[in-house]
């Protein structure tokens, strides 16, 4: 053991041994609370006073207030502080304690951290400074400030925005040497100090040597050497690629073999390596920069190195290298994740002697798997008895999410926190987490817990009152606080009142000072001189002084700040290539402009000539720009000549003109061409380079043009018009002709009008057009005929029978009746009959009645028989059961009400009505009108089954499905769907990934309720019920029907999906407040919906049907959301309360997550209370008996006589809790009577 670690023990017991027997022999007084003064004094003496508030005597830490007080001509300086500070050297002035505490857990060469300001610890001091990092020095002290230590190993490592005059802030770390028992506290002081007084920088012993350059198995990787042996990482995989310890054998061998041979290895492999693989060796997706780098701590962090989807988080961590081990902090992760050792125990796997231990003390060979959550401390290691080593991990979380080991293939190991099977566990919403891990040289769980213990469990670190050395000043703030720790004096200095005055410039230009001092007396005169620079000249002086001359003399009675502003003009010269090319114009034009002036500059090109761009110091292509003038400008604009060819050409009978005509044309020049048709010709547009019928054409030169004149001859056509049957209308023609001698050119638009004769109406066009519209508008397009057909004006009167008999109708026309026409019906009962009544368009029970015609009309004559009516009633199906009738008659009268009530079986549900009646009315009403047979349908349930997820894990029955990113949690009363912002999770046309749970079904009649506790709030959520099956072809096909809110409003919609393909079934914009249950009843092809805000009978409202056929094969409920237009798709929680299919029955009350019951007098508490238990938690039973009683156990989910007792309630449990009631004595008075 080396002389410096000797020491320190020796020190560290005698202050044990001293504390111990201290408190053995006699309890030591607490310290007087006016155990301190502090002095005051003046430099020079008489120059001012200091006012100290509170008065003293002080305590210690209690912070005072100093005010200096100037006499008139003089002003106050600094404070000097003079001290009884025990110091280590005098070059210091500043210093400020740090403690450590082993906080129960024995520590060996443990580093040390704690945040530092030096800014701050400053202030607290009343001063300001710009710290020298080249000063910083700790060293260990005892409890009466003497020096044990002044080697420490320490590093300061800046933060990001460090400042060394606003924020000198930053990280101090420091190794605590040696032994540090459990219950032990150790002191150092921090010094430090300004810039400027030459310090140089610490000669701190190396204990990581850090290449940043290095490579492994070929891939580029940081390289850090420490104490137990070098480590090397992945910068572009973000994972550490291998670990040599000191005999060379390499604990994670990565290399690229396929799969558990090299490729899968590695630290922390967050991610599977199919899946990403992000904070994997071998991989490409991260980007690793370095943080910070001294001689105990090696700080560098990894990212994703693409930018992630829009609403994504991105992967992102943090590592920090120490002598010993490594810590690793997950900031950020869009996905859940594990925390892994994969790798080579000593070099090389061996599963018949190699083995784990557990935090639980469990220790299995490698050949053993397991998977089980470690309880309350989460680490293992694996350790190698051949070389003497092992490596351990440590998750700083403790959580409830399995833990696992399994090697793979005897080449490797997988030791894993938060991982099943291959199932990543660790919650990513959880961040930051932190894990360690290390090499050690225990192999046993007793050796190795303390070393593992040293490494991740924390120190309680704290930082004391930053102090000052005797005679070191405490800067000039006035007044300025000051904490008491000891006897000080403070003495405040005062100099001779002095003044400022400060020059500045606006422009170019200069001021001289006469004369040119740093500071001046009261009243002293000062006079200035503005100086213009060239092409500059002075315009006045602003601040403490106006005015405009110069030079100018001011009288000093503060401090005064003074500017002098200059002005100048600058040219803009314009020029043109070639010069005959075009101009350029300025606006405003003028010979000289102000700074900052903007001057709008155009180029015009000459005729012949294009504006190419500008040259100069102006660039672009625009011809007008704008400028902003700050110098002297010299502007060019480009241009080049263009010259082009034009004609025109006639096809058909007819010529062509233009002007100008010319040889050649310049860019831009407009040519106008006139067409001119022959006679009995006429023009009908321009082709070629130019397609347009406006005539003359005005041609905008961009090239070499050619277009083309086209004529036709002109030719009348003849339009004939036809009336079918002749005399039953007539049709006009607008306009009347456009030929001489009657027809019409072609493309004339001519409008037909069909008028109907007396008691006619028009039917349709046929012949040159068709249609039944009038009037008509069409082109002409040759010689036409238009049939305009008229029929007579008659509507049917449809007469329909019930019963026996037949209607008599006067007249009779079967052709139909004419509007207004008047016939007479006459009801003729057949024998054995009688009329009941009229219904439709004629009411009553007159057997004869009149009806107007006023269109297509209908009547019913409704006969009867007297009875006495027969009622069948047959049951069928796989199930059994019976039908109650009420009234039970062997006859029934006309009209007679019947109630038939199906009552199924314990192991059967009623499907429905057939026969005589149908659907699945419970009761079903019968009115009897003639002889009826009814068969109630009776079945044995199947699937879907309900579920009131009132437990804390998925029934078997169940099968979640397109999770994705979404998660799954239990409240024990229902169950959670959980979707992220961001990705859409939905089923349209394009999508088919909304999170869902399913389940078999049968392809029968069924009605399925689901009730959702949660609200739909933004736009494109949705949740509802999901059937799934095959159409009638085969195809793959679903039913979703949902509640969803889009604008503001929550409608209940349908839509059937096939590959590739959603078609809207049905939407019905609902209250939100009523999209709490959801009713599916599916009969043959037609499904039913409605919906309920409470779910009680007389509460549920129609919405509508809709047909569709498919053969269903599975049911169950989903979620979903969907990006909007410009946005991203919303977060949403979806909560289901139950999925009932009603065949089976009302659904039976949520089963409470804990019952408590009680046996004898007594009572428990639960914490949290009963009503606030959701899955997962752990609860806090106590049990508290009568005064006099006991407690005597626990008995059901819970036994033995823990008190209080925690629970974990990862299912509904149910606990009691068992009393003996108090002994009870009879106590017997005697009585007298007198």
């Amino acid at each position: 053991m080396n002389t410096k670690a000797t020491l320190r023990i020796f020190l560290m017991m005698t202050a044990l041994l001293l504390g111990m027997f201290t408190l053995v022999a006699t309890r030591p007084a607490a310290a007087a609370p006016d155990a301190f003064g502090l002095t005051t004094k003046v430099e020079p003496a008489g120059k001012g006073t200091v006012d100290v508030s509170p008065p003293p005597p002080y305590s210690e830490n209690q912070v005072v207030s100093l005010t200096a007080t100037p006499i008139a001509g003089w002003t106050f300086d600094k404070w000097v502080l003079a001290s009884d500070l025990v110091w280590w050297d005098e070059n210091w002035d500043y210093r400020v304690t740090v403690t450590a505490a082993a906080a129960g857990y024995a520590r060996k060469d443990k580093p040390a951290e704690v945040a530092l300001n030096f800014t701050q610890l400053w202030s607290s001091l009343g001063k300001t400074g710009t710290l020298d990092p080249n000063s910083i020095r700790v060293v260990e002290v005892d409890g009466s400030d003497a020096v044990i230590d002044d080697t420490v190993p320490f590093q300061f490592d800046k933060a990001k925005d460090f400042n060394a005059a606003s924020k000198a802030a930053g990280t101090l770390v420091l190794i605590m040497e040696g032994n540090t028992p459990a219950g032990a506290t150790r002191r150092y002081h921090v010094y430090f100090d300004v810039t400027g007084k030459g310090f140089a920088a610490p000669n701190v012993p190396s204990q990581i040597t850090f290449n940043p350059s290095a490579t492994d198995q070929g891939k580029t990787a940081y390289q850090l050497d420490t104490p137990v042996g070098t480590y090397f990482y992945h910068t572009k995989g973000g994972g550490f690629s291998s670990f040599n310890d000191l005999g060379g054998n390499d604990w994670i061998n990565w290399n690229s073999a396929p799969e558990n041979a090299g490729d899968f290895r590695g630290i922390p492999n967050l991610v599977h390596p199919n899946n990403g693989g992000y904070f994997h060796p071998g991989r490409t997706g991260m980007t690793t920069t370095l943080i910070s780098q001294g001689p105990i701590k090696v700080t560098f962090e990894s990212f994703e190195a693409n930018n992630p989807p829009a609403g994504r988080d991105r992967w992102r961590g943090i590592w920090e290298v120490y002598p010993t081990y490594v810590n690793f902090t997950i900031v950020s992760a869009p996905y859940n994740y594990y925390f892994l050792y994969e790798g080579t125990p000593g070099g090389a796997l061996q599963i018949n002697s190699d083995f784990v231990v557990r935090s639980t003390g469990v220790q299995t060979l490698a050949n053993v798997a397991w998977e089980e959550d470690l309880a309350n401390e989460e680490w293992a290691f694996v350790a190698d008895p051949t070389v003497g080593r092992a490596l351990y991990m440590a998750s700083h979380t403790d959580d409830l999410k399995t833990d696992s080991f399994g090697q793979q293939d005897g080449v490797m190991t997988k030791l894993g926190f938060g991982r099943k099977g291959i199932a990543p566990l660790l919650d990513k919403t959880i961040v930051p987490r932190q894990f360690t891990w290390g090499i050690m040289n225990e192999v046993t769980f007793d050796a190795g817990k303390p070393v593992i213990y040293n490494a991740y469990k924390d120190l309680n670190v704290s930082v004391g009152a930053a102090e000052a050395r005797s005679g070191a000043s405490l800067g000039s703030t006035n007044p300025v606080s000051f904490t008491i720790t000891g006897q000080h004096t403070i003495t405040a200095v005062f100099k001779p009142q002095q003044f400022t005055v400060n020059v500045t410039t606006s422009g170019q230009g200069s001021v001289t000072k006469t004369p040119n001092k740093a500071t001046y007396a009261l009243n002293e005169q000062v006079t200035l001189t503005a100086t213009p620079a060239v092409d500059w000249a002075f315009a006045g002086w602003s601040g403490d002084l106006t005015g405009s001359d110069n030079p100018a003399t001011v009288t000093v009675t503060k401090n005064m700040n003074i500017t002098a502003t200059f002005a100048q003009s600058f040219t803009i010269t314009t020029s043109v290539n070639p010069a005959e090319g075009g101009s350029i114009t300025l606006n405003p034009s003028k010979p000289t402009y102000q700074p900052g002036e903007q001057v709008q500059v155009t180029a015009t090109a000459n005729s012949g000539y294009t504006f190419t761009g500008w040259g100069g110091a102006l660039s672009g292509s625009n011809p007008t720009e704008t400028v902003t003038v700050n110098s002297n400008l010299n502007i060019i604009a480009n241009f080049s000549s263009a010259t082009y060819t034009f004609s025109a050409t006639a096809n058909g009978n007819g010529s062509v003109s233009w002007e100008p005509v010319k040889p050649l044309y310049g860019a831009g020049d407009v040519v106008t061409v006139t067409a001119t048709p022959a006679t009995d010709y006429y023009f009908i547009g321009w082709t070629g380079d130019v397609n347009s019928s406006t005539n003359p054409l005005q041609v905008t030169i961009s090239g070499n043009t050619s277009i083309v004149a086209n004529f036709m001859p002109v030719v009348c056509y003849t339009l004939t018009t036809i009336v079918n049957p002749p005399d039953s209308g007539t049709v006009t023609i607008e306009p009347p002709s456009n030929c001489e001698g009657g027809g019409y050119t072609v493309g004339t638009m001519v409008t037909l009008t069909a008028i109907p004769g007396t008691q006619k109406r028009f039917v349709g066009w046929s012949g040159g057009i068709t249609g039944s519209i009038s009037p008509i508008q069409f082109p002409i397009t040759g010689d036409m005929t238009v049939i305009a057909t008229f029929e007579d004006d008659v509507y049917p009167l449809t007469t329909t029978v019930v019963g026996s008999g037949a209607i008599a109708k006067s007249p009779d026309q079967p052709a139909g009746y004419f509007i207004g026409q008047e016939v007479m019906l006459t009801a003729l009962p057949a024998s054995g009959s009688e009329f009941v009544g009229w219904s439709g368009d004629v009411t009553g029970t007159s057997p004869t009645v009149p009806i107007t015609i006023t269109g297509a009309m209908s009547v019913t004559a409704t006969f009867t028989t007297a009875g006495p009516f027969t009622l069948t009633v047959n049951t069928a199906g796989d199930g059994s059961g019976t039908v109650q009738i009420s009234p039970e008659k062997a006859e029934y009268t006309y009209g007679e009400l019947v109630e038939l009530t199906p009552v199924p079986a314990p192991d059967s549900v009623f499907a429905g009505w057939s026969g005589d009646a149908s659907g699945a009315a419970r009761p079903l009403r019968v009115t009897m009108t003639g002889n009826k047979t009814i068969t109630a349908t009776f079945i044995v349930p199947a699937g879907p089954f309900s579920d009131n997820f009132n437990s804390c894990t998925l029934a078997n029955q169940w099968s979640a499905e397109q999770m994705g990113d979404a998660t799954m949690s239990y409240t024990g009363r229902s169950l959670k769907i959980q979707i992220p912002e961001g990705s859409d999770h939905y089923i349209n046309r394009s999508l088919n990934n909304a999170p869902r749970l399913m389940q078999d079904a049968d392809n029968r009649n069924f009605e399925i309720v689901a009730k959702f506790d949660s609200d739909l709030t933004q736009d494109y959520q949705t949740q509802g019920i999901l059937i799934e099956g095959t159409t009638a072809t085969g195809v793959a096909t679903m039913l979703r029907i949902d509640f969803t809110y889009n604008s503001g409003v929550v409608s209940l919609y349908s839509g059937a999906w096939t590959p590739g393909k959603l078609s809207q079934k049905f939407s019905l914009p609902i209250a939100a407040g009523d999209a709490n249950y959801l009713r599916v009843n599916r009969t043959g092809d037609k499904w039913t919906l409605s919906y309920s805000a409470t779910g009680a009978d007389n509460n549920w409202q129609a919405a509508g049907d809709f047909k569709y056929i498919m053969t269903v094969s599975r049911a169950g409920v989903f979620a979903g959301n969907l990006k909007p237009s410009g946005g991203v798709a919303p977060a949403l929680t979806t909560e289901i309360d139950f999925f009932q299919n009603t065949a089976e029955g009302p659904m039976v009350e949520d089963t409470p997550l804990l019952t408590i019951n009680k046996v004898g007098n007594g009572t428990v508490t639960a914490s949290p209370s009963i009503d606030q238990l959701t899955c997962g938690q752990t609860v806090r039973l106590t049990a508290t008996p009568l005064p006099g009683g006991t407690f005597d156990g626990w008995s059901g989910d819970a036994t033995g006589t823990q008190n209080p007792l925690s629970m974990l309630l990862n299912r509904p449990r149910t606990v009691t809790a068992t009393f003996t009631a108090p002994d009870t004595f009879t106590l017997s008075l005697p009585v007298i009577i007198r």
